[in-house]
């Protein structure tokens, strides 16, 4: 698979995992102000993608995950995990840092 079908495919699992969450609103009932609104996260989602900021669109994605008790179907979750993976993205939690282990080394 060249780098353009991989380029499209990060966007195509983006806006469904953007899609999905985005039918959930009533999430919104969970907001707290020290945080952006359910509402603001999923504004700033496409927004990202369209400036090429995947990066920033994955972040969000995960944030409004921990932040709400939305709900992903199988397909989308595994959409998120591929994601994590072509994007290398991992956490710097302590609690995630047996994630960070090279097993080849």
């Amino acid at each position: 698979m060249n780098d353009e079908k991989i380029y499209e495919m990060i966007i195509e699992r983006l806006k469904s995992i953007h899609e999905e969450l985005a039918s959930q609103m009533y999430l919104s009932r969970y907001d707290k102000k020290e945080f952006a609104s359910y509402k603001e996260c999923l504004d700033y989602i496409p927004e990202f993608i369209d400036a090429y900021e995947h990066g920033l669109s994955y972040e969000f994605t995960v944030n409004i995950l921990e932040n709400y008790p939305a709900t992903l179907s199988g397909k989308n979750a595994i959409y998120l995990l591929e994601l994590g993976l072509l994007m290398g993205f991992k956490t710097e939690a302590d609690e995630d840092k047996i994630f960070n282990l090279h097993l080849n080394d």
